[in-house]
């Protein structure tokens, strides 16, 4: 891919943020965690964020364009993929799920949505509504929703659904000349959600590069003794 080819889809993808960080409106306001809190059961334990406390404005103050740079196992990939479920039970929303490959796509989707979903009594009933003689391990219809599961190695995978909300895992991992048709999928929703997510790689690659053009939210812990704040990043 050429130099110019490289800036002209960078360029898309920042009036794409602009575009939907200016429309915020209150259907984006979700009420996601009293929702989890009520009906998602994890590894067979009610839902909390206890050791988890930086999530919770997180799950409050949802926006439509978020990003998140982050370390290894600290609840992100967990709180985006509740969200696309709640989005698909509450709103009837449609969620793409992006992993890097299909074989990252196929063990995200047995290992957690499919947990998740089959973990969860009330979860289960609206995804059996739908989906008696199910055989697509990436894609979940719950309630009047569907949650797809895909790769964003070749094109063609990242082009064939609309969305909703678009959610891009392990970003640094995929091939960033499909970002541009991922952004694509939602043009034609109300909606228009995205999440991008990732442990960074190289400085302005990938998820740096995204959160660069963000406002750039840290979480800082105030010291009982000193009463500074300091951001363990």
């Amino acid at each position: 891919m050429s130099v110019l080819a490289l800036k002209k889809q960078a360029e898309k993808v920042s009036n794409d943020m602009a575009r939907l960080n200016g429309h915020r409106r209150k259907s984006t306001k979700l009420e996601l965690l009293p929702w989890v809190r009520k009906f998602i059961t994890l590894r067979q334990e009610s839902f909390d964020l206890d050791g988890h406390e930086y999530l919770a404005d997180i799950y409050t103050d949802p926006t439509p364009f978020e990003v998140y740079r982050k370390a290894a196992q600290v609840g992100i990939s967990t709180k985006c993929l509740l969200e696309a479920i709640w989005l698909c039970d509450k709103y009837h929303g449609k969620v793409l799920y992006y992993m890097a490959t299909d074989t990252d796509a196929d063990e995200f989707a047995n290992d957690r949505i499919n947990t998740v979903i089959d973990d969860c009594n009330y979860l289960t009933q609206l995804a059996q509504e739908r989906e008696r003689g199910r055989d697509n391990v990436r894609l979940r219809h719950i309630a009047k929703g569907s949650l797809y599961c895909r790769g964003m190695f070749t094109k063609g995978k990242v082009k064939s659904v609309d969305a909703d909300m678009i959610i891009l895992d392990e970003l640094d991992e995929a091939d960033q000349e499909n970002k541009r048709f991922a952004y694509d999928r939602i043009l034609h929703s109300k909606l228009q959600m995205v999440r991008e997510l990732s442990q960074p790689s190289i400085p302005d690659y990938g998820i740096d590069e995204t959160y660069q053009k963000t406002d750039q939210r840290y979480w800082n812990l105030k010291c009982s003794a000193c009463n500074k704040w300091t951001c363990l990043d």
